[in-house]
């Protein structure tokens, strides 16, 4: 993560319905000291320029609250900060300050690009697609019930709309010239809205109009930046140089998601167009992301089973799983972990931890259990897995890509590098039991294969005497587990055991 420093003080808090921005006059004039802030978004919105996360220049809002209320502390509305290219923030007025009365904690909201707001509704507009940095809304509300005392505090933002990417190819017996200069509409979206700078949510969605996408000049890449909504349908106008046109139509209702980009491929013919299904990523970048400088998209790399993953830069894991393609899939990490899963006298589900006895969702019961758990003293010792996760391979980020494999998704990573198809022994094996078809030749012979790709890539070879754990709790001692040397589903292995075995995985 790269950081962006700024002077300012307290701001508001998240969730609230009826939301008026009206002072609180009990101690406004009461003024302490200046918050040093620390804005933080992932390491993609380098794309954004050269030099680093900004545009120098980009404008900034800032509120400060009372905490728990809509109640603006020192006349901290609104206030306009702007970015230089290193990520600087200064104030384009007076900073924010804290209030002098320690007891008196405060929430922060803030957005980008800045504009003039009443009453906390961000007004959306997205039919001037021509500069989508204009119009690329990033809001953080994490920051809350912060005291005075606390000298530096961090800003996440993140993207509240969604990006659609159109990749554009010519089909065969077509110039690539032919697509220079084309025009990419959108009919059927809405393209405005107010957002809900105290909730975080987007309400009044309306004006139904046409989006012309921000296109390349040589036409192989197209963009717009839409709403987040349920069920809508649209319609795609491609229109060439010489006006001739293409129509596409979506036959069942689509649903966007804030935060998400969604790609397609495009392939223009002499008499029709093709699009692909497309793909779902998570938005990570700032401003034009994710294109480079030079208007091309991002490349998404296609894996296959086997893979070292990434294709580029250091190797952290190995492609086990794909879909979509190779887009996506699931990648088994080079490293693991012999310790304890956590405190065998503890029952995390009554306790609260959600999704912890879910068979399928690992990714979520991983973070909801480090949630619960990483602040207690008995973290590192009881929950030693999960503390070397969340530490090393993680960053200390709750919502890292690594995480324990649920009971059904450690299954099928056995059944993956044994070359079986889990589908086709997913109901035969059962609890207590062997996988079927994992003594085979085949199977071994598969295994032994993929531990030397893992260590080929650096990392260590799974240990096929050894037990590893799944997530997935059973009960207050006991979660579930796989024997990698007998391939027994093992619905007895305890919590405490020091010998069991963590290969924390990955979805992309």
């Amino acid at each position: 993560m790269k950081k962006i420093h700024l002077i300012l003080t307290g701001l508001l808090l998240f969730g609230l319905i009826a939301c008026s921005d009206d002072d609180d006059n009990s101690d406004s004039h009461k003024v302490g000291s200046a918050v040093q802030f620390d804005a933080s978004i992932s390491e993609m919105s380098k794309l954004k320029t050269a030099d680093g996360l900004w545009t120098s220049g980009d404008e900034i809002g800032v509120y400060m609250m009372r905490s728990g209320t809509t109640l603006v502390v020192n006349n901290a509305r609104n206030s306009q900060y702007t970015a230089d290219a290193s990520g600087r923030l200064s104030p384009v007025a007076d900073p924010i300050y804290y209030p002098a009365d320690e007891s008196k904690n405060v929430d922060f909201v803030a957005y980008y690009p800045y504009k003039e707001v009443s009453n906390f509704l961000y007004d959306v507009n997205l039919k001037d697609q021509s500069q989508q940095s204009k119009i690329d809304l990033l809001y953080s509300n994490n920051a809350l019930d912060i005291n005075n005392g606390v000298t530096s505090v961090d800003l996440n933002f993140s993207h509240k709309l969604t990006k659609l990417i159109f990749n554009i190819s010519v089909g065969q017996g077509l110039p690539a010239s032919s697509l220079n200069n084309m025009k990419v509409n959108i009919n059927g979206l809405n393209t405005a809205a107010d957002f809900n700078l105290a909730t975080g949510r987007m309400s009044n969605i309306r004006t139904k109009e046409i989006i012309t996408a921000s296109t390349a000049p040589d036409g192989t890449v197209s963009q717009a930046i839409v709403l987040p909504e349920s069920d809508v349908l649209y319609n795609l106008e491609f229109v060439l140089s010489n006006n001739t046109s293409f129509e596409w139509k979506t036959t069942v209702p689509v649903s966007f998601t804030e935060g998400k980009i969604y790609s397609f491929d495009v392939t223009v013919g002499t008499s029709q167009i093709e699009i692909s299904e497309g793909s779902i990523s998570d938005w990570l970048g700032t401003g034009d992301d994710p294109t480079l400088g030079n208007g091309k998209p991002v490349v998404v790399a296609k894996y296959s089973v086997g893979d070292v993953y990434p294709k580029e830069g250091t190797p952290t894991g190995i492609v086990y799983e794909i879909s979509n393609g190779g887009k996506n899939g699931k990648v088994v990490s080079l490293q693991e972990k012999q310790a304890r899963w956590g405190d065998n006298t503890k029952d995390e589900s009554a306790d609260g931890v959600l999704l912890i006895r879910d068979a399928d969702n690992g990714k979520d019961a991983t973070k909801n259990l480090i949630a619960k758990r990483k602040n207690a003293a008995n973290f590192a010792n009881d929950y030693t897995v999960f503390y070397w996760l969340y530490n090393s391979l993680n960053g200390a980020d709750e919502n890292g890509a690594w995480y324990v494999p649920s009971k059904n998704e450690l299954k099928e990573l056995y059944a993956a590098i044994s070359g079986l198809t889990y589908a086709e022994i997913e109901n035969s094996w059962t609890d207590g039991a062997a996988m079927p078809g994992f003594d085979s030749t085949a199977s071994q012979n598969s295994r032994t294969a993929f531990n030397t790709k893992v260590t080929n890539a650096g990392g260590t070879a799974f240990n096929f005497y050894g037990q590893y754990w799944a997530v997935t709790e059973i009960s207050s001692n006991v979660v579930w587990s796989v024997h990698f040397q007998t391939s027994v589903l093992q619905n007895s292995k305890s919590k405490g055991d020091a010998y069991g075995r963590l290969r924390p995985i990955l979805a992309f």
